[in-house]
C-alpha cells in the first residue's frame, strides 16, 4: 500500500518528465497496475511518429516524415519497481543517463511511425540518429520515457505514443546561370561562357553524408571545366574539401562538414559555344538522394546573306558589311561575301528567356563595279531556337551596275551608224531611179 501510494506521488512528475521535448500523449487508458504490482505487465510499447512542423498543432493532421531512425535504449540503474528511482526522474538530463545494451532500433514508415514492441520495463533514453534522405535542420532532442507512463486517474499507460519533433531546413532552389560572353560573335574557335550555380544548403543536424554536383551540356557546348567552388565566402580547395572526376564534383567528409552548417555555396562552370540555337547546361545536384536540377541557356542566332545582282542574280563576291546592336549601335562583326555571294554571322542574343536580338546590316563596301547602298541599313530580328537551322535568319541583298559614260560614235556604234545612214541613202537613191524611169515610159 505504500508503495501504490509513493507511485501515486511521483505520477505528477514521471508525467511531466514524458512530455519533455517529444510530444508524448498516451493510448486509450488501460487501468494495468503500476510497476511492481501484482498483476503488472513485464513489457510495454513506444511508438513514435515523425511528421512536418507545418501544418497546424494537431501532430496527426501533419505529414509524414519518411526514413528516419530512432534508438530506444534501456537506461541502466534506474528500477521502476523500486520506488526510490523514481526520485529525480522528472528533472533527470538525457546527455547524464547511461545506458546499456538493452537497445531497439527502428526506422519511420510512410506514415512516419516507428514501433517498438514488447519493451521491458523500464526508463529509456530515444535518440535520432539518422535522418535518412530528409533535409533536417536541428534533430529531436534525445528525451526519456518510462514504460509504464503514469496516466493521471486511469492508472498506468504501458503503451505510449510519442511525437519527436524535427525543424526541416528550407527546401534548396538551386540556380543556374550564364555570364555574358566576353565577344558577341561566334568566332571560329567558339566563344568561352561561364555559368554559376548557386543554392541555398540547410544546416544539417547529423551531418550530410552526401553531395554531388554534376554538370550536363547540350548539343552547342562543350564542358571546359569547374571554377571556384566557395561557400559562404570561403573557397573550397579540391583534393580536401571535394574532389573532381571529370563533370562531376564529390564532396568528401570535410567538405560535407562545412556545407553541414548551412549556407550558401556557388560553383562556377567553364563551357564553350560552338554552334547557334538555345543551348542548355544543367546541374544535376545530389543532396543526400535529395535531387535537384536547375538549369540555363545561353542563346544564339544567325544572320545569312547572299549578294546578288539586281538584274542578272549572279553572285557577287567581296561586298562588305558591318553588323550593329540596333539598340546600342555596338558594332557586333563585320561580313564579306565569298564567290558564291554569301556571308554569315552567328550572335549571342541573350540568356534564358532572352531569345532574340536586333541588328542593322550596314553595307560598307560595294563589289567593284556596284553601287553601295544608301540609307540605314536594313534591320533583322535573330531569333534562337531549339536547332542550329531553326536560329537562322536570312537575306538576298542585290546590287546595281554603276553608270559609264556614253562612247563616242567612233568605234562599233559609230560604224553601225554610217552602215544605217548608208543603207537609207541607198534607198533613196534606188526610189528616185525608179521614179525618172516611169516618167520617161510615159
Amino acid at each position: 500500500m505504500t508503495t501504490k501510494k509513493r507511485l501515486g506521488r511521483l505520477a505528477a512528475g514521471a508525467s511531466a518528465l514524458a512530455l519533455l521535448g517529444a510530444g508524448l500523449i498516451g493510448t486509450a487508458a488501460s487501468a494495468e497496475p503500476g510497476p511492481g504490482q501484482e498483476g503488472a505487465p513485464e513489457t510495454g510499447s513506444l511508438t513514435l511518429y515523425k511528421k512536418t512542423p507545418v501544418g497546424g498543432d494537431d501532430p496527426t493532421t501533419k505529414a509524414p516524415v519518411v526514413g528516419v531512425t530512432f534508438d530506444a535504449c534501456l537506461i541502466e540503474g534506474i528500477d521502476l519497481e523500486d520506488p526510490a528511482s523514481w526520485d529525480g526522474l522528472a528533472e533527470l538530463d538525457p546527455a547524464d543517463v547511461t545506458v546499456g545494451t538493452t537497445c531497439s532500433t527502428d526506422v519511420t514508415d510512410d506514415d512516419g511511425k516507428a514501433e517498438f514492441p514488447d519493451l521491458p520495463i523500464g526508463a529509456y533514453l530515444v535518440t535520432e540518429t539518422d535522418v535518412g534522405d530528409n533535409l533536417v535542420t536541428a534533430a529531436a532532442a534525445p528525451f526519456i520515457v518510462t514504460i509504464p507512463r503514469p496516466d493521471g486517474e486511469n492508472g498506468w499507460n504501458y503503451d505510449v505514443v510519442a511525437y519527436p519533433k524535427n525543424d526541416l531546413g528550407d527546401t534548396p532552389q538551386p540556380t543556374k546561370t550564364a555570364d555574358e560572353p566576353g565577344e558577341w560573335e561566334l568566332t571560329g574557335d567558339g566563344n568561352e561562357v561561364l555559368w554559376t550555380i548557386a543554392t541555398s544548403v540547410p544546416a544539417s543536424a547529423l551531418g550530410y553524408k552526401d553531395f554531388t554536383i554534376e554538370d550536363v551540356v547540350s548539343d552547342g557546348l562543350e564542358f571546359n571545366g569547374w571554377g571556384e567552388v566557395v561557400f559562404e565566402g570561403v573557397t573550397l580547395e579540391a583534393g580536401a574539401d571535394y574532389e573532381i572526376d571529370g563533370e562531376k564534383i564529390e564532396f568528401l567528409p570535410p567538405g560535407l562538414a562545412t556545407l553541414s552548417e548551412g549556407g550558401t555555396l556557388t560553383v562556377g562552370v567553364e563551357t564553350t559555344v560552338t554552334q547557334a540555337g538555345t543551348l542548355e547546361n544543367t546541374a544535376n545536384i545530389v543532396i543526400d538522394n535529395n535531387p535537384y536540377d536547375p538549369s540555363g541557356t545561353t542563346n544564339w542566332a544567325t544572320l545569312a546573306i547572299t549578294k546578288v545582282d539586281g538584274e542578272s542574280d549572279d553572285a557577287l563576291a567581296g561586298a562588305e558589311f558591318d553588323v550593329l546592336d540596333k539598340e546600342s549601335e555596338e558594332l557586333i562583326g563585320t561580313l564579306t561575301t565569298d564567290a558564291a555571294g554569301n556571308a554569315s554571322i552567328t550572335v549571342w542574343v541573350g540568356n534564358d528567356t532572352d531569345t532574340y536580338r536586333d541588328v542593322i546590316l550596314q553595307e560598307t563596301k560595294a563589289p567593284a563595279g556596284y553601287v553601295l547602298a544608301d540609307g540605314d541599313g536594313a534591320e533583322y530580328r535573330l531569333q534562337a531556337g531549339e536547332s542550329v537551322e531553326t536560329s537562322i535568319t536570312s537575306d538576298t541583298v542585290s546590287n546595281t551596275k554603276q553608270g559609264v559614260p556614253d562612247l563616242p560614235l567612233t568605234g562599233a556604234q559609230g560604224t553601225l551608224l554610217f552602215t544605217v545612214v548608208g543603207i537609207g541613202l541607198i534607198g533613196a537613191g534606188a526610189a528616185a531611179v525608179a521614179v525618172r524611169r516611169a516618167r520617161a515610159d510615159r
